[in-house]
């Protein structure tokens, strides 16, 4: 079960709409007399659907953080007190960076493990389409973002095609910065290299993959980035911040 909404654009509208569309989705299943065994929650700002779930079905709660402002310990007081609240009622905490287990230990997750990130090598394989088009194509992956770092990737991109004119970038991804890349991707000259993919699918992003010749990754900070790993199950090399 996947529970999404739009950002809030009042104080406490994403709350309540999550509540309400958990609250509408276990009644569906459960009239349908489906009942989970696990409660899979995705970083502990999930919360409101994570420990609505709990409570109306008695499933265990098991919550992987990944929030790279937990490794970094850079929580506002609100967040650290819903990361509290959240992580003690939590039945297992498990990160995707070894670093984190102390973090949410120190948040109050009373059983923690620490698992990496799983790549599914069939889908993301070393089985590259060849091309004859001379281009050499670069691809990005993540959510356009400040913290993915793609204005800087955009600024190397544009350093980098004058003197290799055959320099293509796809973005994969989409986020609240999109338009402001699209227009610096304008100004610096290079719109006709970069391709704004938008989001895919996992099948289709193995595709982008095995169709280019290095993956990069500008991001100011991560914990274990996933899509460095597929890129590797792909064969093809990663250039990183």
């Amino acid at each position: 079960l996947r529970i999404g909404y739009p950002p809030p654009r009042v104080p406490g509208q994403g709350l309540l709409a999550t509540r309400a569309g958990t609250k509408q989705a276990l009644d569906r299943l459960a009239s349908d007399g489906f009942a989970p065994e696990v409660i899979h929650a995705h970083v502990f700002l999930s919360s409101p659907a994570a420990l609505t779930a709990k409570r109306r079905t008695g499933a265990p709660l098991l919550i992987t953080e990944h929030l790279t402002r937990v490794t970094e310990s850079q929580l506002s007081l609100p967040e650290r007190a819903l990361a509290r609240f959240t992580y003690r009622r939590a039945d297992l905490v498990t990160t995707t960076a070894e670093p984190m287990v102390e973090r949410v230990r120190k948040l109050g997750a009373r059983r923690t493990t620490h698992t990496w990130n799983a790549v599914d090598t069939e889908l993301f394989s070393p089985a590259r389409r060849r091309r004859s088009d001379g281009e050499i194509r670069a691809i990005a992956a993540g959510s356009l973002n400040e913290k993915k770092g793609h204005r800087y990737l955009l600024e190397a991109v544009a350093e980098a095609s004058s003197s290799e004119p055959r320099l293509s970038l796809d973005l994969v991804g989409d986020g609240e910065l999109r338009g402001e890349l699209e227009t610096q991707a304008h100004s610096l000259g290079i719109a006709d290299a970069i391709r704004f993919r938008g989001y895919v699918t996992h099948e289709r992003l193995a595709e982008l993959m095995r169709e280019s010749d290095l993956h990069v990754l500008p991001s100011l900070r991560e914990n274990q980035p996933h899509v460095a790993a597929e890129a590797m199950a792909t064969g093809i090399p990663t250039v990183g911040t």
